[in-house]
This record gives structure tokens, sequence and C-alpha cells, in this order.
């Protein structure tokens, strides 16, 4: 009867070692997160006492006793964050039925890592890529003012690639092979859909208008009509505020906001989307890093 006693207060006081532990992971990886976003919208150098506060806010909301102490470290644009048990002023847990176990508290930690940087593959939002002329900081700043781009336009940023031809400004469609769940990276040749339709109209619903949009950026194109290909440079954010490709898609398409066309040669016939790119963190799964933020995407990620 006593052996079983005991084994059930055993029990009962590894059950809590092991939520205490539960909520210190949660309190580590909110913490961790936390300040490596911070981090990654200021210049280095990133200093822990700078967001000690944050963290210990951030993990004390994430426990649900809301008790917990976090440690910060930095380095090489990775935020460790432990975390440990505060108990009454202490840093134990203590444990209930300790007289019958012989073990009367226990100490409890948690330890996360967040890394920030830029993106280098993963799935876009929409099956699309955007010229990186698109994205000169002298003449379309991040976070500027909205405007119409234009799909396969030729009439703005052009030049001549190192493929010999002619750079598209605007954007131009992915190839799909009749799925819309692509994984693009950077340095790689992304093959080109022709066609001037949305390959994946059930995308565009109304719903997205106000809603960002992760796309690869190009930086160079071979090849011509089915064969062509855009070479990806980077990954950028693109907040939608509507568009127009034809056969009744078409949402909040205004007048003519594309700087380099004169006012009034924009019409419901032209192709492409309205509204602009910025500057944003992104925390979506299923990327992999280690492309530029030159662009605007930075990428926060748990990596313990």
């Amino acid at each position: 009867m006593v052996a079983m006693l005991v084994m059930v207060a055993l029990v009962v006081d590894v059950g809590m070692v092991y939520s205490e532990k539960g909520q210190l992971q949660n309190a580590a990886d909110s913490a961790a997160l936390a300040v490596a976003g911070e981090c990654s919208k200021n210049p280095p150098p990133c200093a822990a006492s700078t967001w000690q506060t944050t963290a210990n806010t951030l993990a004390n909301q994430n426990s649900s006793d809301g008790q917990s102490t976090v440690e910060i470290e930095i380095a090489d644009s990775v935020v460790t964050a432990t975390t440990s048990t505060l108990n009454n002023g202490g840093d134990s847990l203590s444990l209930p039925f300790g007289s019958w176990t012989g073990l009367s508290s226990a100490k409890v930690e948690a330890v996360a890592q967040a890394a920030w940087g830029g993106i280098f593959s993963g799935p876009p939002t929409l099956p699309l890529t955007f010229g990186n002329c698109e994205l000169n900081p002298d003449k379309y700043p991040l976070d500027g003012p909205d405007r119409t781009i234009l799909l396969h336009s030729k009439s703005k940023c052009s030049g001549i690639t190192s493929s010999g031809i002619n750079m598209p400004g605007g954007f131009g469609w992915l190839a799909t092979n009749g799925t819309c769940n692509l994984i693009i990276s950077v340095d790689q040749w992304a093959a080109n859909d022709p066609g001037g339709n949305n390959p994946c109209p059930d995308l565009f619903t109304p719903s997205l208008v106000g809603q960002t949009a992760l796309v690869p950026i190009f930086g160079d194109v071979t090849g011509t009509g089915a064969g062509a290909q855009y070479k990806i440079v980077g990954w950028g954010v693109f907040l939608v505020k509507g568009w127009s490709f034809g056969a009744g898609l078409v949402v909040n398409w205004p007048a003519c906001v594309n700087p380099d066309k004169a006012a009034g040669l924009c019409s419901p016939s032209d192709t492409g989307l309205y509204g602009h790119f910025v500057k944003q963190l992104t925390y979506e799964e299923g990327l992999t890093y280690g492309g530029t933020t030159e662009y605007g995407a930075t990428a926060v990620h748990l990596i313990k």
C-alpha cells in the first residue's frame, strides 16, 4: 500500500515538472522570437541588455502562472533565451509530495534559439515574380505610395540583361505545373508561365486586399516563350491593394498611378497588381534561410 502511494506521489510530482517545463518552453520560444524580431529591425550590434525587459514581459505572458526568469544572449544573428522557474522568490519548483519521494523541489529550465535573416527558399504566397528594378530604392522606396505594376511591362525599368535580352519590368507568372504550391529558391532559375492568364485565380479573392504576399524577386531572364526562365535573387513582401486580370478578375483597380506611364494610359484592359512593397518580418513556416534582406523580407524563426 505504501509503495503504491509513493508511486502515485511520484507521478503527480513528475507531472508538475513536465507541466512547468512546457510553460517555460513556451516562454523561452516567445522571448527568443520577440527579441530576434526587434534585433532584425535595428542596425547591429544588438545588445541583450536593450531587450531584457521585452524578454521578461514576453516570457511571463506566455507562462501560464505568469512567473519565470529569462536570460538573453545574442551572437551571430541568433538569440538564445533560457527560462527557469520563479517560485516565491526562489528558482526551484516546489513538489508537494517531496516528503514521500525524497525530492522536495526541482530546478526546471528551458532553452530556445531564434535567428533572423534573409529567405533562401520557400513557397511564394502568389505564383509570380517581380523584377528587382521594381524595388529600386531611389525610384520605388519600400513602404512608398501605392502604384500599379503591370504584367510583363516593358515601359518601366528596362535594360539589357547579362543574357543579352531586354529585361522586363513589372512581374511575370511562374509555371505552376498544375499546382499552385511552388517552392522557389534564390540563385536558381524559375520557369515562366508564358500566358497572360492568371494560373491561380482562386488565390485572388476579395479577402486578399490589404494582405501582404511573400514573393520572389528576379534579377535576370533567359529564353523566350515557354522556355523563358527567371533568375531569382531574393524575396520581397508586396502589400496587395487590388488587381486586374480580365475575365471578371478585377478588384480595386484604380486610375493610372503608374509613375512611368502618362495619366490616363492605365485602363481596365491592362493587367497587373496595385499596391506597394513593404519592409516586413515573416514568421511563416516552410522557409529555408540564407538569402538577402535587400528587398524587404526578413524571416525570424526558431532553430532550437
